[in-house]
């Protein structure tokens, strides 16, 4: 049986499970009868170990987080860029879980469609931009939790071999009326192709600490979104 197992990478500290599904569909397949839950308890039991992992990694970087609400003064950005472009079976993967619409998970189908295109999901290109903005600024940032989102807008479809860049600006900053150790920070997100198709743009306001937790030692609007 030519199955690969999952891996576990290491980036900054944290551990990222990397599943080959479509091999371990077909060992699942493959397998004689019966057997099957000797595989499910296997991989639970991998899946498990991972989340440890990357949990206790995670503790040990919290204290390494650098970018306070301070830090996000209007106007300054942040960008980010995927590393390879997007594959037609990440497509097809993704939608035959979360969002099984033709014009995702058949090329033949999409291309003789109204659209016209095989493209991805909505809801995956928005994971691809969640991914960039913590490759841009998230997982440097002592975040508390999301807020918002507005103006979210699909302006194109993206496609089989698309590469994808963001762009985050601080649009505005209050302190948290409630507590002043915390404060809110609304970015403008654009998300485009490196060939400068604009894909996605939205606003999203986020929850951050403010440095010291004591209040802060910038002094701020108060407010609440």
């Amino acid at each position: 049986m030519n199955y690969r197992p999952p891996i576990v990478d290491q980036v900054d500290g944290v551990g990222l499970i990397t599943l080959n599904r479509s091999d371990a569909l077909n060992a699942i397949n493959t397998m004689p009868d019966g057997s099957e839950h000797l595989w499910r308890n296997a991989q639970l039991n991998f899946e498990r170990q991972c989340r440890e992992l990357t949990l206790q990694n995670r503790g040990n970087t919290v204290a390494e987080k650098e970018l306070f609400w301070e830090d996000f003064t209007p106007g300054r950005i942040w960008t980010a860029k995927q590393s390879a472009p997007i594959a037609t079976e990440q497509i097809i993967d993704f939608a035959a879980e979360y969002d099984p619409l033709d014009i995702h998970i058949d090329p033949d189908l999409a291309r003789s469609s109204p659209l016209g295109v095989h493209c991805a999901s909505g809801v995956q290109t928005f994971g691809f931009s969640q991914r960039l903005m913590c490759d841009a600024l998230l997982l440097q940032t002592n975040i508390i939790a999301g807020g918002k989102i507005d103006g979210f807008r699909m302006v194109a479809p993206v496609v089989p071999g698309d590469t994808l860049k963001l762009s985050a600006q601080v649009v505005r900053s209050l302190i948290h009326a409630g507590n002043h150790e915390r404060g809110w920070v609304v970015f403008k997100v654009d998300v485009a192709t490196t060939a400068g198709k604009t894909v996605l743009v939205y606003e999203v306001t986020v929850l951050i600490l403010r440095r010291g937790g004591q209040g802060g030692s910038v002094p701020g609007s108060v407010g609440q979104y």
